[in-house]
């Protein structure tokens, strides 16, 4: 991927952005141009945090043979205290005041 590559994929983030363009379309629109762009990129994950008496996240997953699928994160009582969800990647965010957790993808899978 080249620097022309990067910067066209976010000109065109910040255009699409200020037509107001769903988060779906973003995502769906970042992911096929970035395997326009040669990155090879099997699937995205995109979460974030949010501030609602429900939901404590919302989150996109974009698939090659799929497009973007949103999904909302709703924890209550028990499900909290999970250790599935405080070891998940979401849950180190949220419980562990951590900004990103990033992770190395073997080139085997």
């Amino acid at each position: 991927m080249s620097e022309r590559d990067v910067a066209e994929i976010s000109d065109w983030i910040a255009e699409s952005s200020l037509v107001e363009l769903g988060e779906t379309d973003i995502n769906d629109g970042v992911s096929q141009r970035l395997n326009a762009s040669g990155a090879k990129v099997k699937r995205v994950q995109v979460g974030q945090r949010a501030v609602h008496p429900i939901y404590v996240g919302i989150g996109f997953r974009w698939e090659r043979r799929k497009g973007t699928e949103k999904g909302d994160w709703e924890l209550q009582g028990k499900q909290i205290e999970s250790t599935d969800t405080r070891n998940s990647p979401f849950g180190k965010l949220a419980f562990f005041d951590r900004r990103d957790e990033r992770r190395t993808i073997p080139p085997d899978h």
